[in-house]
């Protein structure tokens, strides 16, 4: 399994000793990723995502899920075995000027200087 997994790209090293594992270091995980310590996850269907915002003033958006990867957060959080059938975490992904609530979203978190 990790010999068809470094194979592929999805694990890197530096010798046939020392496996370095893939993943992506991000800052401001309280903005890119969701749900995060400002905003819950309220909703989902096919199409968008509702969340709401834990600070007491009731804000709810609307993010399309074209904006929106399925993506692990932490080791720690599936430390019960290989298979995740739901991470239960999605990260930012805009590659298009953003429009309504996502545009909502960002303007938030610069007010706030959390993404910086």
């Amino acid at each position: 399994m990790v010999e068809e997994a470094l194979d592929n790209g999805l694990l890197r090293y530096l010798s046939r000793d020392e496996i370095v594992r893939g993943g992506v270091e991000m800052y401001g995980p309280d903005f890119f990723f969701i749900p995060n310590a400002h905003w819950f996850i309220v909703r989902e269907d096919e199409a968008t995502i509702t969340i709401g915002n834990r600070g007491g003033n009731g804000m709810r958006l609307v993010i399309p899920r074209k904006y929106l990867v399925k993506c692990l957060r932490k080791p720690e959080y599936y430390g019960d075995g290989i298979y995740v059938s739901d991470p239960r975490y999605y990260v930012l992904s805009i590659g298009e000027e953003p429009e309504g609530d996502l545009r909502k979203y960002i303007e938030w978190g610069v007010s706030m200087g959390i993404p910086a």
